[in-house]
Order: structure tokens, then C-alpha cells, then sequence
């Protein structure tokens, strides 16, 4: 009963995507986002020191009308490791819409105090919401804090939102996000030598220098490459990226002849760090870089006051949901349909009442967690009784 709800629920969602998507000559409205994330891939990595080692990756897609952004979580999860994993290259990945530009194999690092924090096990990635949003959460239960990503996509927009949320079990002394890119096409892998630029708001740093710079100059930047550019026929084009620089310090931007690696150091007590980030699909340089000021206020505008908590979270009213399960379970005949499940609901009771009766604790990284399987249970169980009552005749 419960997997064919689950069915209908995602053939509907898919129809209402499918139906905010199609659209009439000159119109470009969308009114859904959708969030999907796969199951683990478990593949025998030949890569040295690795070989022979299991390697994860994991896929989650938030499709936004105009373009769909997937993000990966990969590391060799190998035993060999353990109670640690091995990323490889890295492991918070964009390999969509395109595997250049937002690296696809590790284009996001979280360092704190010097230490990766890629190194711990994920301890979940799940899709958390879908409609008027696209929601994919991954989190760490680092030993020096618990670390949310949550990437968050927006109906017919072009840029994917990233909220990194940290609540620290130690002093955290230094904070630093890394972020690596290769702009518009991978030259040095094909043998081609391109040109390399990043331009802020206050400077362009052309191929081969590098520059530190205050956050407040540097928010915001456009990765691209002079030879690689659509208007070329060339390469994929240019990829972005924002940033609310209120905890942020410096910014150091790097155009190399290949990678473009980027370095934001935030103030060790900032707790929610925001960006925004593109991967241009078929526009020039020219066309990115005349909208690109713009555009990244427009995200920043959104970032300083969106409230990224799922909305099933929010909307989910514990106390009722609580009274009108325990409600259903003091008829003696809904107990009798549901047979051994009834026993299996008490359990379910018992062991998320703290958790539901905990407003404040709904909305910690592990609360957060926790309420999803929760929800997901009691949708199955509400609807297990309420037929068990429509039984009762």
C-alpha cells in the first residue's frame, strides 16, 4: 500500500514537472523544481594506492526547467580505509550540466582547522524537497562539527543555491571553503591550450596569476576562457560563482593554465556560509559577462533572506500529527486490522515523541535528519490507519 502511494505520488509530481516544462513558443515558465537522488554505485577503482578499492558515487539531480544540476558524493569507501574514507580527486562533485567547469568529480572542500572534512563518512544525501523547490541535502558528522550541504535549485532559474551549515563539537580556529573549476572545456586533457580568465567585481586575473583579495571585492566571479567560448564554437561555456561576504575575510583566485582552484576564508565563528553557483549552458562570454553583475546580486539578494528549510519540515505540525495518530490507535477495531503493525506504530510513538515534542531540535543538522525518516514513517503508518478506519464498519 505504502509503495504504491509512493508511486502514484512521484507519477503525479513527474506529470506536474512534465506540464510546468512544456512550453508554448515565447514562454519560459516553470512552476516546479525537482529533486531526485540515486541509489549508491559501488565500482572496483584501478587508481593507485587505490587499486582494487571500492569507490562510491551517488547522484542527485535538481531539475529547474532551464537547466538541471547534478551533484555527486564520491570517495573510495573501501575497508581498507576504515573508519575513514578516501576522496580521490574529491568528493562533493557537479557533473551536470556539464563535467567541465564546476568540477565533476570535486569542485566544493570544507576545511576546518586545516582538515578536510571529505575524509569522515557522509552520513546521509537524500532528496528533501520537490515542487516549488529542488532540495538535495548531504551531511558529515565531522569530529570537530556536524556539517550540512544543502544545495537548493529554484523553478526556471539558471543558478543552483548552496547553504553549508555548521554546529561545531570543538573550537573551530580557521574556516576555509575551496572550490575548483575548469572553465568552458578540460584543454590540457585534449592537448589544447586555451586562455584562461576570472573576472570580480573589482578586477580580471588572466591566465597564469593569481590574486587575494577583501571578500567584499571579490563575492562574486566569472570563470571563462577566451579560446574555449560558445561564440567561438568552442568549449562549453563560461561557469560562476557567489557568496554573502558578511563572515568572509579574503578570497584568493587562481587562473591556472588548466584548473582554476578558488580559496574563501570565513571568520572561524560563521555558522551558515551561502553561495550561488553557474554552469552557463551555451552562452558566450560576451553575453555571461554583460548579465553576470546583475545576476549575482539578484542571487545575493536571495540568499540574505531565503529561508532553505524544506518546507515538509516547516509545514509539519508534530503535535497534531502525534494526536491524530494516537487518536486513530485508541479504536480497538483499527487495532485489530492493523494486526502486528499496531505494535510496531506504539514503537514509532514512543521513540519520536522527544524528537517531535522538540521544536528546537527539529532544527538542528541531526534533527533534521532524524525528521525525514520520521516523516516518511508516519505518512505510512497515518495512512495505514485511516484505511484500517475506513474498515471499520
Amino acid at each position: 500500500m505504502r509503495t504504491r502511494k509512493a508511486l502514484l505520488s512521484f507519477a503525479l509530481l513527474a506529470f506536474a514537472v512534465a506540464s510546468a516544462h512544456a512550453q508554448t513558443p515565447g514562454a519560459a515558465t516553470f512552476t516546479t523544481a525537482l529533486a531526485t537522488v540515486g541509489p549508491p554505485n559501488y565500482q572496483t577503482t584501478n587508481v593507485p594506492g587505490h587499486e582494487g578499492h571500492q569507490h562510491l558515487t551517488r547522484l542527485g539531480t535538481l531539475d529547474l526547467g532551464p537547466v538541471a544540476y547534478t551533484v555527486s558524493y564520491c570517495a573510495c569507501v573501501d575497508k581498507a580505509h576504515a573508519p575513514k574514507v578516501a576522496p580521490l580527486e574529491g568528493y562533493i562533485g557537479m557533473p551536470g550540466p556539464h563535467a567541465d567547469n564546476w568540477y565533476h568529480s570535486g569542485f566544493f572542500f570544507i576545511i576546518l582547522n586545516g582538515q578536510d572534512i571529505g575524509t569522515t563518512p557522509i552520513s546521509t544525501m537524500a532528496a528533501s524537497e520537490s515542487g516549488s523547490r529542488a532540495i538535495v541535502d548531504m551531511v558529515w558528522h565531522h569530529e570537530i562539527s556536524d556539517v550540512r550541504v544543502r544545495f537548493v535549485g529554484l523553478p526556471g532559474e539558471d543558478r543552483l543555491y548552496c547553504e553549508v551549515t555548521l554546529e561545531p563539537k570543538q573550537e573551530i580556529k580557521s574556516l576555509e571553503i575551496r572550490l575548483n573549476c575548469y572553465p568552458s572545456f578540460f584543454t590540457a586533457a585534449y592537448g589544447r591550450i586555451g586562455a584562461r580568465r576570472i573576472k570580480t567585481p573589482s578586477t580580471l586575473i588572466v591566465e597564469g596569476k593569481q590574486a587575494t583579495l577583501p571578500a567584499a571585492q571579490a563575492w562574486w566571479a566569472c570563470y571563462y576562457d577566451e579560446v574555449f567560448d560558445i561564440a567561438n564554437h568552442e568549449g562549453d561555456g563560461p561557469c560562476a560563482m557567489a557568496f554573502v561576504p558578511d563572515d568572509a575575510d579574503k578570497v584568493t583566485l587562481t587562473a591556472g593554465d588548466y584548473a582554476c582552484p578558488s580559496s574563501i576564508t570565513f571568520k572561524p565563528t560563521a555558522r551558515k556560509l551561502r553561495f550561488a553557483f553557474w554552469d552557463f549552458v551555451n552562452r558566450t562570454n560576451a553575453d555571461v559577462l554583460a548579465t553576470m553583475p546583475k545576476a549575482a546580486e539578484q542571487a545575493r539578494a536571495t540568499l540574505a533572506t531565503a529561508d532553505f528549510t524544506p518546507a515538509g519540515i516547516r509545514g509539519f505540525d508534530s503535535a497534531k500529527s502525534l494526536a491524530d495518530l494516537e487518536s486513530l490507535l485508541k479504536k480497538p477495531r483499527v487495532r485489530e486490522l492493523l494486526g502486528a503493525k499496531a505494535a510496531e506504530v506504539d514503537k514509532w510513538i514512543a521513540d519520536s515523541r522527544p524528537l517531535l515534542e522538540n521544536p528546537g531540535e527539529q532544527q538542528s543538522i541531526r534533527g533534521q535528519e532524524k525528521m525525514a525518516a520520521v516523516m516518511d514513517a508516519y505518512q505510512g503508518f497515518i495512512w495505514d490507519a485511516k484505511l484500517a478506519e475506513l474498515f471499520d464498519f
